[in-house]
């Protein structure tokens, strides 16, 4: 997978919440000039945002060893992102503040949220040749002789690697569900 499409998002992410780092600054200051208990949980949103996008930026940076962690994350981010253009656009009163939750939503947040899903999906499988061997699982058919006649059990391959001997013991007996 092309990693040039990973970086640049991951660089637009990191520069988006380095640069909501003076908006919660203003927002905090708001914050404690005003007796809304509300004040104080945009400056926690926003700052959540912030931590999300940074982190959602870092991973994609980082490369394939963060690539598994990076989809929860990613996800996480978006629905905040999206909660908070959609609380912003609906609770906005008067003219000004309207076009401004609105032009904020549309230009700055949904974008960054389109950013993060991008790079939370999975994106198109790989060709036929890239991909790994599928293992399926093995259908032990031992019985014992006297033994009624059980359906096949199958054993998962995470049991068949376990280190800790007792996937053994269990092969060594052989599986049926009447013992």
């Amino acid at each position: 997978m092309d990693q040039a499409p990973h970086r640049l998002r991951g660089m637009l992410l990191v520069g988006g919440g380095v640069v909501l780092i003076p908006w919660i600054a203003v927002l905090w200051a708001q914050a404690r000039a005003t007796p809304d208990p509300l004040a104080s949980f945009w400056v926690v949103l926003d700052a959540l945002e912030m931590l999300g996008l940074v982190a959602v930026g870092a991973a994609a940076l980082a490369g394939s060893r963060w690539r598994r962690r990076l989809a929860p994350l990613a996800v996480i981010t978006a629905t905040m992102l999206a909660s908070d253009a959609v609380v912003d656009v609906s609770t906005a009163v008067g003219d000004a503040a309207v076009v401004h939750a609105w032009g904020m939503a549309v230009l700055v947040e949904l974008p960054m949220v389109a950013v993060c899903l991008s790079l939370g999906s999975p994106g198109p499988p790989a060709p036929a040749g890239d991909r790994l061997p599928q293992r399926s699982p093995q259908i032990s058919s031992s019985r014992q002789s006297g033994s009624p006649a059980v359906a096949p059990i199958v054993v998962r391959p995470s049991l068949r690697r376990s280190t800790n001997g007792s996937a053994a013991r269990i092969r060594s007996r052989g599986l049926s569900r009447t013992g």
